[in-house]
């Protein structure tokens, strides 16, 4: 919350000192830098989690975003994706970054977040658009809650299986009554969650076949291949992966990824945010 009020104070003085002689690319710019703000920092390291993310909007704002809380008794974190892309989808993306916020300070469960995302979403009905979210509640004895509304399958990674966290619901804001269901489920320090928007599964390369997309398996793949490293380590890691598949092709859709690493209960609070020196993914 403190951060939302940040940006808005800054947003004003950007409006007085411009107001007057504003073009619509300086605008863009405003918001694309304002948007980046809303946004917490990239990477974040705590006493039980080690997190990485970055967002990448395919024009110069967009529709994805991720958030994460880390409170005395639990850390929530979620991935969104709105539908379209660019200016409109990006103020429908801060609408429910600011409901989401509303949310973690009431301390409801993944579903019961998600219900009342939705009926808020329905109550400000936007013909033809939709919202995708994972939301995830991480204790510190390791007990992952989840909810997914039509997200992008996010997967939970050890040495021995790989889950999809598919147990959810209908993206947000078709239908107010619609009914949401969660899983909990136990995890071991090393475990890794990744969710990804459609951006990344959906980018396609310059190869043999022009249509071929990354798809999840090359997501997973970025994992398994550095099962010790850190959430960053194993971010940067896709990131290259995606870039190298994509081979400079133009990005078609907004992509978003987070990772997220389980390091068990340890004795001493150890917290650190770095805002990562580029937000893009490709």
């Amino acid at each position: 919350m403190a951060r939302t009020a940040r940006t808005v104070a800054r947003s004003s003085a950007d409006a007085a000192l411009h107001g007057r002689h504003v073009t619509p690319g300086q605008d863009l710019r405003t918001a694309a830098r304002i948007q980046h703000q809303l946004l917490p920092p990239s990477l974040y390291t705590g006493r039980y989690i080690d997190l990485a993310a970055k967002a990448s909007p395919c024009r110069v704002v967009g529709g994805d975003f991720f958030d994460y809380q880390d409170t005395s008794g639990q850390f929530r974190l979620a991935l969104g994706d709105v539908c379209g892309n660019g200016a409109p989808a990006a103020l429908h993306a801060a609408l429910v970054q600011g409901l989401l916020a509303i949310e973690a300070e009431g301390n409801d469960g993944a579903s019961s977040a998600m219900t009342h995302l939705n009926r808020a979403l329905c109550r400000r009905a936007i013909p033809g658009r939709f919202v995708t979210l994972f939301i995830g509640i991480v204790t510190p004895e390791g007990r992952l809650s989840y909810c997914n509304a039509g997200q992008c399958c996010p997967i939970l990674v050890n040495h021995q299986s790989v889950r999809n966290l598919t147990v959810g619901g209908i993206p947000l804001g078709l239908f107010s009554n619609a009914i949401y269901e969660e899983q909990s489920l136990a995890m071991t320090p090393g475990d890794t969650l990744v969710v990804v928007s459609d951006g990344v599964t959906e980018a396609r390369g310059r190869t043999e076949n022009p249509n071929e997309e990354f798809g999840d398996m090359r997501v997973l793949e970025a994992v398994r291949e550095h099962p010790e490293a850190t959430a960053s380590a194993v971010l940067d890691h896709l990131l290259a992966k995606l870039r190298g598949f994509a081979r400079q092709r133009q990005q078609r859709d907004d992509a978003t990824a987070l990772v997220m690493r389980y390091l068990g209960e340890r004795e001493h609070e150890v917290v650190s945010c770095q805002p990562g020196a580029d937000s893009r993914l490709v």
